[in-house]
């Protein structure tokens, strides 16, 4: 099952809660992401030719969930983080 949300903050969150409602009952799901202020009425106007290649880029939502969540910290932080784990567990 694809899920096709707004590209906004709301329609990220809505996407989020509504997969791990879903990812819970065993359903696959993978989230299709729109540009930033886009939603599937404004790329759909362009022919669903447009949504294409949004769909094959979908990612599933576990992938989905982990980006949100590394999105919310410099990504210096992350390779800091990396690089300690790889000097203390060789």
């Amino acid at each position: 099952m694809a899920i096709w949300y707004d590209g906004d903050q709301a329609g990220r969150d809505g996407a989020e809660f509504v997969g791990e409602m879903l990812h819970k009952e065993g359903i696959h799901v993978r989230i299709v992401e729109l540009p930033e202020g886009e939603d599937a009425a404004s790329i759909l106007q362009h022919g669903v030719e447009a949504a294409i290649p949004l769909t094959r880029a979908a990612k599933s939502f576990e992938e989905f969930k982990l980006k949100r969540k590394l999105d919310k910290y410099p990504i210096e932080a992350i390779r800091r983080y990396v690089e300690e784990k790889e000097r203390n567990n060789p």
